[in-house]
């Protein structure tokens, strides 16, 4: 049936009258009786039968009109426009995973813009640890559970897009008191010390050993521990070294008394990445957090 009876129907049933309905619907009488017509015989009903001096809707007409209505709301809802998305007067909530080193290096400078651009968004965030497999991880991000993840960045399916968010590197770090270590860090000093592994896992072979063994070389890996702020918590009171990224390492020599040495061992650079699902990236809550991301990228 044409949408657009629907309508007509809605209009002849509330005024019980042609001319008034297609006053309401903004169109010619005889254009609205000839709706009237299409929908008798459709709907094999008079739709208006005379009661006294009035007209008034048969009872399938009025349960059909109500059936209509629910009908043609739904539909002008498919077609409307998507609702507008005001960052500073919505109080949307996002999900958004990531490793410690994501929450270090974006979630500070993140919060710090959103307090500004957008007060009342919301945050739950979640951080990843041993039992988040990249298979889980990829799971959320198709069923909603998460909208965002961000992550050093590695090959995707293609059902996610990303944006890149800043590259990083390794660096090694000691206490500022090292007894053996102050201007310099070379290879051999580096493979005498003992070192302490930020692994999420517990696994003691980390980026670093793999290149070493690549050369058939080992470091002594003393201790582990499952994130950055315990390692440098013990780093300033040891003679323990840790690799670590250079962003991480700047954070955390603002708050210990350490030092930033170039890693002696070479491992490649690496960059930082927000993936989402794209059947998502249209939401206009999420187009502007991608937006919103994208624009204050360049302060990491």
């Amino acid at each position: 049936m044409d949408y657009n009876l629907l309508k007509v129907l809605n209009a002849v049933v509330a005024t019980g009258n042609v001319t008034r309905a297609a006053e309401r619907l903004n169109l010619s009488q005889p254009a609205t009786s000839n709706a009237l017509a299409r929908l008798r015989t459709a709907m094999d009903d008079p739709i208006l039968i005379r009661s006294g001096n009035t007209m008034v809707p048969t009872a399938r007409a009025l349960q059909t009109a109500e059936q209509a209505e629910l009908i043609a709301s739904n539909i002008e809802q498919v077609f409307s426009p998507p609702p507008v998305f005001n960052p500073k007067t919505s109080s949307h909530r996002f999900t958004i995973a990531l490793t410690d080193h994501g929450m270090q290096t974006v979630v500070p400078k993140l919060l710090q813009e959103l307090a500004n651009l957008a007060p009342n968004i919301k945050l739950d965030i979640r951080t990843l640890g041993e039992q988040d497999s990249l298979a889980s991880i990829s799971k959320a991000l198709v069923n909603n559970d998460i909208d965002f993840l961000i992550s050093r960045k590695t090959d995707t399916p293609k059902v996610f897009n990303n944006l890149d968010l800043f590259t990083d590197q390794f660096v090694t770090i000691s206490s500022d008191t090292h007894p053996r270590i102050n201007e310099r860090l070379t290879k051999k000093m580096y493979l005498k010390e003992q070192h302490i592994l930020v692994s999420f896992s517990g696994d003691r072979h980390g980026l670093v050993d793999a290149a070493l063994g690549r050369e058939n070389k080992s470091r002594n890996v003393a201790h582990t521990v499952n994130n950055f702020f315990s390692a440098a918590l013990l780093i300033d009171k040891t003679d323990l070294l840790c690799t670590v990224s250079e962003k991480i390492a700047g954070n955390l020599t603002q708050k210990f008394n350490l030092q930033t040495f170039p890693c002696p061992v070479k491992i490649p650079e690496f960059k930082v990445a927000m993936y989402w699902s794209r059947a998502q990236e249209k939401k206009p809550e999420h187009h502007w957090f991608i937006s919103f991301m994208a624009n204050i990228k360049q302060q990491y």
